[in-house]
């Protein structure tokens, strides 16, 4: 019992820092360039003023900046997990769990997860036609149920419904 609610509770705190960071992308406090955008811009949204970070802020801001552009790198790639993840960075799969969870509160897991669905609500916003199935495959998830139960615990609503929001 002691086990269940423990991992319930671990699950909570897990959405919770997940739709955190979501708002943080969807903002534009720290901006990642997808690979079609261009360069990293660490502007506040509306205001056009630079940010002013401390050192340990802009190292973090630096490093989530390169770990989201990494997984926008290999979206439709549904293998990139933390593994490859930690190669790419040069860092042990341990490191980059302290480091990540440090940044934003998530597992690096959870972490991709979250960038790859926010890119699927990107592309539903620009493509509202597009098929569920090809959506999944394109942002990095092997089963559309899977995709679709992702969205609607991350969102609250199915990738369907949301197509027809926008």
């Amino acid at each position: 019992a002691g086990w269940f609610v423990w991992d319930y509770i671990r699950m909570q705190r897990e959405v919770k820092a997940s739709r955190r960071f979501s708002t943080i992308l969807q903002s534009a406090q720290i901006r990642i360039a997808t690979p079609t955008d261009g360069a990293i811009s660490k502007e506040e949204a509306g205001s056009g003023e630079t940010h002013t970070y401390d050192a340990k802020q802009r190292r973090n801001a630096e490093f989530t900046a390169r770990a989201t552009q990494l997984v926008y790198e290999n979206l439709e790639n549904a293998d990139y997990n933390r593994d490859r993840m930690a190669a790419d960075l040069g860092m042990s799969v341990s490191s980059l769990y302290a480091r990540l969870h440090e940044c934003t509160d998530l597992s690096i897991q959870t972490f991709i997860q979250t960038i790859r669905l926010n890119a699927a609500c990107d592309i539903l916003k620009s493509d509202p036609q597009i098929r569920i199935s090809e959506l999944a495959y394109r942002v990095g998830f092997n089963t559309p149920k899977y995709f679709s139960q992702c969205f609607k615990r991350e969102f609250g609503i199915l990738p369907g419904e949301y197509a027809k929001k926008a």
